[in-house]
């Protein structure tokens, strides 16, 4: 018969597991026990060894890259220049009225010349001011960096967090299964003994099996979400997580939401890199407009030359300024100055959207934390009132004062009781995660 004691000892462990860590990967699993990841090791990982990290690491070095190149054409330009060359000439011609032109005697003229040109730009706004705009697009990039990174940190809090949902959710249909088990022994005892019909127990059986359900695909759903962080960690081999969830300090006051906006203009990544772009989009466009301006270039020239290699060479050296203007060059210039004027309009547009986007999530971000703060103040009394109201329902079931559906209707209501509070915990920290991540931390 219904053993009440065991019962409400297994109730007590079930309310009580959201402030214990559980080892739900080898009840589940059936494997010894390995080393834990926690939250903060796993963004270690990730931040050191993930995919996504290498690739914003890639893309912030290669346009660091850019300065380089508009840098080039301020610097001096030093080229080494060495010819030679062998032109025929006529050297003695015989001249005849009544004949053709003979030549008597073909000789060559050989020249070989050696020489170093150093040129220098004195004069041109054009690259300095592309100079300029290859650096507000560096620390553009240093932004972008940023954001990427922390935008790395939350997918893997998310995913740690949604993780950690689904063993909770696992252990808890796992009790629920172990419930079930002891609920059909007693109905067919019941029912043995006449005490119940047969639609009642074929109503108990069921409710177990689908239980049994359920258990399968939570562990599913707990691969595809330990495949999913890995992903983001950047690992294959197999690994488990710390699935202890701590229940939030809600004692001290959160920042108001005014305080979070005005942060979020000051330091969301996102939007400050949105802003350099356009600020270098507008440098650019200035700069296609200095093309039509003159250049000057200094330049020096310093060498030997003569008939024969390193034999009757004589030096030579040249100084002189050159002054340089495009007068027509087709439409290529009219080309590239209606693209910058129309990728000014581009970023202009991206950092109103950015800044929309970032302040609509910040809203609902914020909206999200107090909403699950308020909700875990619930917390406890949801538990406290499932946990009674289920075990006053098997009681009453195993004295035939409750019928089949009544009770499975209870333990429903208790399973969701359970999950609803992990989910509020996870809400609040995917929140306060969501917030720290518009502001470029973590």
């Amino acid at each position: 018969m219904w053993n009440s004691s065991r019962n409400k000892q297994l109730l007590v462990i079930i309310s009580l597991f959201f402030f214990q860590p559980l080892f739900t990967e080898n009840a589940i699993y059936g494997q010894s026990i390995r080393k834990k990841l926690n939250l903060e090791e796993c963004i270690k990982i990730a931040l050191d060894k993930s995919p996504y990290s290498r690739r914003a690491t890639g893309e912030r070095l290669q346009t660091l890259s850019g300065v380089y190149r508009a840098l080039s054409p301020l610097l001096p330009q030093v080229q080494l220049s060495t010819e030679y060359s062998r032109v025929p000439s006529d050297n003695k011609l015989l001249i005849n009225p009544y004949i053709e032109p003979e030549i008597t005697d073909i000789v060559t003229n050989d020249n070989f010349e050696f020489s170093l040109i150093v040129s220098q730009s004195i004069v041109d706004a054009s690259s300095w001011v592309q100079l300029k705009q290859n650096g507000t697009v560096s620390r553009a990039a240093e932004y972008s960096f940023l954001a990427a990174r922390a935008e790395l940190v939350y997918n893997v809090k998310q995913a740690f967090y949604e993780l950690i949902q689904l063993y909770r959710n696992s252990t808890v249909i796992e009790a629920s299964v172990a419930q079930g088990t002891e609920q059909v022994k007693v109905a067919t005892e019941r029912f043995r003994l006449g005490g119940i019909s047969r639609p009642e127990l074929l109503r108990i059986q069921t409710g177990l099996s689908q239980l049994k359900v359920d258990l399968i695909e939570a562990k599913g759903a707990i691969e595809n979400k330990r495949r999913n962080l890995a992903n983001y960690l950047g690992i294959s081999s197999p690994f488990f997580i710390d699935t202890s969830l701590k229940f939030p300090d809600t004692n001290s006051a959160i920042p108001s939401e005014d305080s979070l906006i005005k942060l979020l203009f000051q330091k969301n990544p996102s939007a400050k890199s949105a802003k350099l772009i356009l600020e270098a989009q507008k440098q650019n466009h200035l700069s296609i407009k200095l093309q039509k301006i003159p250049t000057l270039d200094g330049f020096f020239t310093f060498g030997y030359s003569g008939p024969q290699f390193f034999n009757n060479l004589r030096n030579f050296w040249s100084l002189g300024i050159q002054l340089r203007l495009s007068v027509f060059e087709g439409l290529r210039w009219y080309g590239q100055f209606k693209e910058s004027s129309m990728q000014i309009k581009t970023s202009s547009a991206d950092l109103e959207i950015t800044i929309n986007s970032a302040v609509e999530q910040m809203h609902q971000s914020y909206s999200d934390l107090k909403s699950s703060r308020d909700a875990l103040s619930m917390v406890n009394l949801l538990m406290e009132q499932a946990t009674e109201e289920f075990r006053l329902r098997q009681e009453q079931y195993r004295l035939g004062a409750a019928s089949s559906e009544e009770l499975l209707t209870s333990q429903v209501t208790f399973i969701k009781a359970q999950q609803q509070a992990v989910q509020i915990i996870v809400a609040y920290h995917l929140a306060g995660a969501r917030i720290l991540q518009l502001l470029g931390e973590w």
